[in-house]
């Protein structure tokens, strides 16, 4: 199993962090897990409230959170590096030194085959929210038989 994960979206206020919460939430004694944004729209800002608000009825607490920019970190640190969607993806791919391709996959990539994307909650409604929840959820399980 990897020991960190960092998971990365466009803002790091919806999916990247909904993902980060769970899996800290379940494996955070096994390994270090961190989000970001490929963007710096939101640097500093909370979790989209809808965000918090529905994971919070799933037991995760996303009120800390803050949105941080991917480039603002040392990526030689993280073993994978996780788009939500292709789109981040083919972003990080080239913007990233070549040297840290081999640790980019999509996110969903570790839990089914072939790798399903994670859509964008922001501009949906609560069962978008839902939905990326239990994406994060069958990841932690899917981590757990690694």
């Amino acid at each position: 199993m990897s020991r960190s994960l960092l998971f990365v979206c466009l803002g790091n206020i919806c999916r990247s962090p909904i993902f980060e919460y769970v899996c800290r939430t379940h494996l955070g004694e096994l390994m270090h897990v961190q989000s970001a944004a490929i963007l710096d729209t939101h640097y500093g800002e909370s979790a989209d409230p809808r965000a918090v608000d529905i994971a919070m009825t799933r037991g995760y607490d996303l009120r800390l959170h803050r949105a941080t920019p991917i480039d603002t970190l040392d990526l030689e640190l993280f073993d994978l590096i996780l788009p939500m969607d292709r789109r981040n993806l083919q972003y990080l791919r080239s913007h990233l030194p070549e040297r840290l391709h081999e640790r980019l996959h999509l996110v969903m990539n570790l839990a089914v085959s072939p790798a399903e994307e994670v859509a964008d909650p922001y501009y949906g409604g609560p069962e978008d929210f839902n939905r990326v929840i239990d994406q994060a959820e069958r990841l932690v399980q899917a981590l757990k038989h690694v």
